[in-house]
């Protein structure tokens, strides 16, 4: 029997089943095999059988422990493969949201890498590269949400795909939210400049009910009852997954009945004049809004306006939150800001009341 072999049966005889074993490789290495405890079989080659023998006993003490670390061969890629397949099964509404935050930010640094390899500093280095290009905090602090789901979500995979999260850097300090409103003489011009019939539809039908930008460009002509002048928003197709149902006011009724003309009941109500549907209307909404002296209007803006605007029209707050979809009490007060107007006029008020 060859030294080899007679280290091998003493091995064999040693270890019982469970603790693992080492093994002779063709190149005169030697190989150590054990389990962790997800059932997961792990190797590891070393250049000596006293180096095997030492890692294998120090991996066996980790396992018990429950503070195994194991580089894993899995790359980030499949990670995110993974976690993509999630979202479009468990978030269907964001899915398509993370598919993009993956492949238009994450992807070109990230791919290719070992998973067990993304560390802290590397994280940095990303934020950094990002910060460069005068990508806002905010936006930032969202891609690297994406990415950190993406390490949980494998972590809680059967087999775990990787066994720890790397630690990411604290998050970015974000701006304040956005506060403006579009008063009504902006609304005026902004009507008044726009000559595409489409626009101004979205426009006034923004601006009057708050409707997220999904939510107006997702509508079907059997979503709109022009008898009972009523717009329904049905369930699951909301950001709250909670249907709804608005009054059209007579110059929303009159916009969306032409854009609704000779359109079947599947049919999307707003299209350019060729037919096609309005998936983005980005550059037009900055042609209009340069042009009216508005350059930092956000289609959004008119959401916080939308609930001002109710709330100062004498309609309930239950019933206002409800027409701009908000799901609850707290959200919507964030949306209803007091503007410079209503402190003014609160003011004079007071003044009024001190004469009286």
């Amino acid at each position: 029997m060859t030294q080899i072999a007679e280290v091998l049966e003493l091995e064999k005889e040693r270890r019982q089943h469970g603790q693992g074993g080492i093994y002779s490789r063709p190149n005169g290495r030697w190989q150590i095999a054990f389990y962790d405890r997800s059932g997961r079989k792990i190797r590891e080659t070393y250049k000596t059988y006293d180096k095997a023998e030492k890692a294998l006993n120090k991996r066996l003490a980790q396992v018990d422990a429950g503070v195994l670390e194991t580089e894993t061969r899995v790359k980030i890629d499949s990670l995110a493969d993974s976690y993509l397949l999630y979202a479009k099964n468990s978030k269907p509404k964001s899915a398509d949201w993370i598919a993009m935050m993956w492949n238009v930010h994450l992807k070109p640094f990230f791919s290719g890498r070992m998973a067990g390899r993304i560390t802290t500093d590397l994280i940095a280095e990303y934020i950094a590269q990002r910060l460069d290009k005068c990508i806002k905090p905010s936006t930032v602090n969202r891609e690297l949400q994406v990415f950190h789901a993406m390490f949980k979500q494998a972590t809680q995979s059967t087999p775990p795909k990787i066994q720890h999260v790397p630690v990411f850097p604290p998050r970015l300090e974000e701006g304040a939210p956005r506060s403006g409103f579009l008063r009504a003489e902006g609304y005026n011009k902004l009507m008044e400049t726009c000559k595409s019939r489409v626009l101004r539809a979205i426009i006034a039908t923004a601006y009057t009910y708050g409707l997220r930008k999904g939510e107006l460009l997702k509508l079907r002509v059997k979503q709109l009852d022009f008898e009972s002048k009523t717009i329904h928003l049905f369930t699951g197709e909301t950001k709250s997954g909670e249907g709804r149902t608005v009054g059209m006011t007579q110059e929303v009724l009159d916009l969306l009945t032409a854009c609704a003309k000779d359109k079947q009941p599947n049919d999307p109500v707003f299209t350019w004049p060729s037919g096609k549907p309005v998936k983005d209307f980005r550059g037009s909404w900055e042609a209009l809004t340069k042009a009216t002296g508005l350059p930092d209007l956000l289609l959004h803006d008119f959401r916080r306006t939308a609930a001002r605007n109710l709330v100062r029209a004498g309609v309930d707050r239950d019933t206002a939150r409800r027409i701009t979809g908000h799901k609850t009490d707290s959200i919507f007060s964030r949306y209803n800001i007091v503007a410079e107007d209503d402190l003014i006029e609160a003011a004079r008020k007071l003044e009024k009341a001190r004469k009286a």
